[in-house]
């Protein structure tokens, strides 16, 4: 088995209702080389008093709100993996998601990716999204080809992302993407080396009315 540490960094805002599943699911790892980071941006609801639960068990940041490109690029500059999924706190990874992202991050990888099983504000498993594989392999040529929507590719729960590649772009400009950093990591990934595609889901993608980044309302 790989030794590759593996970071789960959950980006909270507002989110105290769900973010206990979430930190739950990463602590629930099989895989043993994890560690959680769980970023707070800013919230104003319960969230910190669900996250001073597990202080002791992950690692706290809390920061003002400034948008997601701001809590990814808090999270790795904490961060010490060799792989980093940033898991949005609405969402769960099932048990075998490190095992599975640190198997594939194979030399050159830039990111390892996998299908999600769509849920339910109460966790209810309703279908897997895509509905189609994920594509793997060099995929350079056809980004450069047919542009950065050419391929399938998961929700931000649905991808593992390898340091070297993040080391390239990261920071995120924080204000051009305090939404939408699954699809800028996205475009960028394939350009920085081979994908890797999980074809079992491993996580959950949770469906429930407010699933825009709330920091576009302030």
């Amino acid at each position: 088995m790989s030794d590759h540490l593996v970071s789960i960094a959950i980006n909270n805002f507002n989110y105290g209702r769900f973010v206990e599943d979430a930190i739950e699911s990463a602590l629930a790892q099989r895989y043993p080389h994890v560690e959680v980071i769980v970023v707070d941006d800013g919230s104003t609801d319960d969230s910190h008093r669900v996250i001073e639960c597990y202080r002791d068990r992950v690692v706290t940041l809390y920061k003002e709100n400034g948008g997601m490109a701001s809590t990814h690029n808090a999270a790795f500059e904490r961060a010490g993996g060799d792989l980093d999924v940033f898991l949005d706190a609405d969402d769960t990874l099932l048990p075998s998601a490190a095992e599975q992202a640190a198997r594939g991050a194979t030399a050159g990888v830039s990111k390892v990716h996998w299908p999600m099983w769509v849920i339910d504000a109460e966790g209810r498993r309703s279908h897997v999204e895509p509905d189609e594989a994920l594509p793997e392999g060099d995929l350079r040529e056809l980004v450069l080809e047919r542009g950065p929507y050419s391929h399938r590719v998961a929700h931000m729960s649905g991808n593992a992302w390898s340091r070297g590649f993040l080391e390239t772009a990261l920071p995120m400009p924080e204000e051009t993407f305090r939404t939408g950093t699954d699809s800028y990591l996205s475009t960028l990934a394939p350009l920085e080396g081979a994908v890797r595609a999980v074809r079992e889901p491993q996580a959950q993608y949770r469906i429930h009315g407010r699933n825009d980044w709330a920091c576009d309302s302030v």
